[in-house]
C-alpha cells in the first residue's frame, strides 16, 4: 500500500473482529492524503467493560497508522450538567470541555500503550492519541462555534481534514437506518452526530462508521 493511500480494507477487517462497519463517504482509491485514518472514539464506548479489547482489535485490524480522538463521554457530560444548573459563558465551557477530553485521551493512551500527539501529523508512522487541548491552543479548532452543538465529532472531522485522512466514527450504536445512504444533516437531526458536524465534515476525503456487533 502506498503511503498516500487510505486503508480501504480496514472496515472489512473490523467486521471480522466483531464490529459492524460501513462507509458513509468512500474515499477515492488513490486518495491524495496522509496514510492511515483519523478515528473518533465515542466516549460512551468507554463505559463498556470490554473497551480495551474492542479498541485493541481496531489497532490490530489497521495496516496503517491511526490518529485517535477520544470523546469526553461521562466526563464532559458532567460539565454539561453543571452548565445546565448554573449557565456559564459559552467560550468557557467550550474550553473546559476540550480540556476535560484530556482525561479520557490519557486513559486510552496509557491503557493501550500509545503515544499522545500534540500537533498535526507530527509523526504519521505509528498509532497515536490526539491531545485535544494542545490542538486547541495551537489554533487547530479556531473558527468552530463555542457551543454544546460542537462535540468531539466535529473536532475529529477538523483533525482528519487538516491531515488529509478519512474519518472513522467509532460509536456505541449504528447510525439510524444503517445501510441506507442518509445525508449528514439527517444524522445530525437524529442526534447520531453533533449539529455542527455536517459543516465540519465538508472537507473530509472519506467518512466511515463502526459500532460493536452484538455478541
Amino acid at each position: 500500500m502506498s503511503l498516500s493511500s487510505p486503508d480501504l480494507d480496514l472496515l472489512r477487517r473490523l467486521q471480522a473482529a466483531c464490529w459492524q462497519a460501513a462507509w458513509l463517504l468512500p474515499p477515492p482509491r488513490h486518495a491524495n492524503g496522509a496514510a492511515g485514518m483519523t478515528v473518533k472514539v465515542g466516549g460512551s464506548l468507554l463505559t463498556r467493560r470490554d473497551w480495551p479489547q474492542r479498541l485493541g482489535s481496531l489497532l490490530t485490524a489497521s495496516n496503517a497508522p491511526l490518529q485517535i480522538m477520544v470523546g469526553g463521554g461521562p466526563v464532559v457530560d458532567g460539565l454539561r450538567q453543571l452548565d445546565a444548573a448554573s449557565p456559564q459563558p459559552a467560550e468557557r465551557m467550550h474550553r473546559l470541555a476540550i480540556q476535560a477530553m484530556e482525561i479520557t485521551a490519557e486513559m486510552v493512551a496509557e491503557e493501550l500503550g500509545l503515544r499522545v500527539c500534540r500537533e498535526p501529523a507530527a509523526d504519521t508512522s505509528r498509532h497515536c492519541v490526539i491531545h485535544p487541548e494542545a490542538w486547541r491552543t495551537r489554533g487547530g479548532f479556531d473558527g468552530l462555534p463555542a457551543s454544546w452543538e460542537v462535540t468531539s465529532d466535529s473536532l475529529a472531522a477538523i483533525v482528519a481534514a487538516t491531515v488529509g485522512q478519512p474519518l472513522l466514527l467509532l460509536k456505541s450504536v449504528c447510525p439510524p437506518h444503517a445501510g441506507e445512504s442518509l445525508p449528514l444533516t439527517a444524522l445530525a437531526e437524529a442526534g447520531w452526530v453533533d449539529p455542527h458536524f455536517p459543516q465540519a465534515a465538508g472537507r473530509l476525503i472519506g467518512l466511515a462508521w463502526a459500532a460493536p456487533s452484538a455478541v
